[in-house]
């Protein structure tokens, strides 16, 4: 029951919930604009399996926050995609064809188009897809700029700036997950963009005097946000939210912070899983007392402790299958595989309820302390088997 509780309370989650690739061969490709001013065009067969993609025009990618790249939760691909497929990147100067043979399953795959000098290039990273485990906000860091490295802050509404807790940042050339963690709350993204290394030590001043240039995003407001879930004007990055910064040079000594909502904030209320606990915790109550007290009063003087254990020993083995059957992924989304768990539960207990009627006769536990010779013959009865559980020895004492 507590199973069927969860998937219904899975089922209010998954309502809201930005979906992910996570289930034996999917997986997802997008691709993000890191150019100044240039829009383009992305097209792959590898998109054939979306309802509404043009395979003709492909997917336009914009130089600006509300369409600098494609929308992962949309894109999902059940599995991997075939040999030699491509992504085909065009604009004005831009003609690239990326390979997506190395696409792993279970993974959402990064292609992030800048500028080298006059070349254009393409920086490739896989993205985090969990969220934060603590209970905060995770952040994506990007960098598209080859002659820049960039130090990310963030202004509470209060004015007061503040370094990202971990400052990691996505660089051309490295595939590794890397991102950052902040609080939740209502924040200007301000980048740095320096010439050469940052020291982690340096000072807000020397780094406001060290700076080649920055610049910021504004606050979200109800008018401003691009986004389709529901705007939360106290705390639009939200717990539990993952975004993407990416802070762009333009023309001249300018540049700008292009942000991207990855996945949406949690916003079920906690106290959902109170059912879960009940239906658990009534479980427990009927469920142990009740075992155990059968182990005991149903088994020998000298096999009561031993009965006992082996009934402990089930929860334990009981907890290994679980284990198996999670990691063999039963269903696509987490709320069918409650249900899954829960049929096979029903089944299990189906099975005991027919042992306890047709297979077990209960025995009185006095019959142990009074009766030891009626009981072996009872038995001897039933299993055609001689008791050696109530064999007596040389001084006639049982054991």
């Amino acid at each position: 029951l507590a199973f069927v509780v969860a998937g219904f309370v899975q089922l209010a989650i998954d309502a809201d919930l930005t979906p992910i690739p996570d289930y034996k061969d999917q997986n997802s490709v997008r691709v993000l604009n890191g150019l100044a001013d240039e829009d383009f065009t992305a097209k792959s067969s590898y998109w054939n399996f979306v309802e509404d993609y043009d395979p003709v025009n492909g997917y336009l990618v914009k130089s600006q926050t509300e369409q600098f790249r494609t929308e992962t939760h949309a894109l999902i691909r059940d599995n991997l995609p075939e040999k030699n497929t491509t992504l085909k990147l065009k604009g004005t100067g831009l003609d690239l064809n990326i390979e997506l043979d190395d696409i792993e399953h279970e993974t959402i795959n990064s292609y992030v188009v800048f500028k080298d000098g006059a070349d254009y290039k393409v920086l490739e990273y896989v993205s985090p897809k969990e969220k934060s485990g603590s209970m905060r906000v995770r952040a994506i860091l990007i960098n598209p700029n080859v002659n820049y490295h960039l130090r990310y802050h963030l202004i509470d509404s209060d004015g007061i700036e503040q370094r990202m807790v971990v400052d990691k940042t996505v660089l051309p050339g490295n595939k590794e997950d890397e991102s950052t963690e902040f609080d939740r709350g209502n924040f200007k993204i301000k980048a740095y963009f320096m010439i050469g290394s940052i020291d982690e030590q340096i000072t807000d001043a020397e780094l406001e005097s060290q700076k080649a240039f920055s610049c910021e995003s504004d606050y979200w407001n109800a008018s401003n946000w691009p986004f389709s879930e529901e705007f939360n004007a106290e705390f639009p990055y939200g717990t539990g939210s993952i975004w993407s910064f990416m802070a762009v040079k333009t023309a001249g000594n300018n540049c700008e912070v292009r942000l991207s909502l990855e996945s949406n904030a949690n916003d079920v209320n906690i106290f959902l899983l109170l059912p879960q606990y009940i239906v658990i915790t009534a479980g427990e109550v009927m469920n142990s007392v009740t075992g155990l007290e059968f182990a005991y009063t149903q088994a020998p003087k000298s096999m009561k402790s031993v009965v006992q254990s082996f009934w402990l020993l089930t929860t334990c083995l009981g907890n290994i299958i679980d284990i198996f059957l999670v990691e063999l992924k039963l269903h696509p989304t987490q709320s069918g595989e409650y249900f899954i768990l829960s049929a096979i539960m029903a089944g299990s207990t189906s099975v005991f309820i027919l042992l306890s009627i047709f297979y077990y006769e209960y025995i009185d536990p006095a019959e142990f302390e009074n009766k030891p010779q009626q009981l072996n013959e009872k038995i001897d009865e039933k299993s055609g088997e001689k008791n050696e559980g109530f064999e007596k020895d040389e001084n006639g004492a049982e054991f």
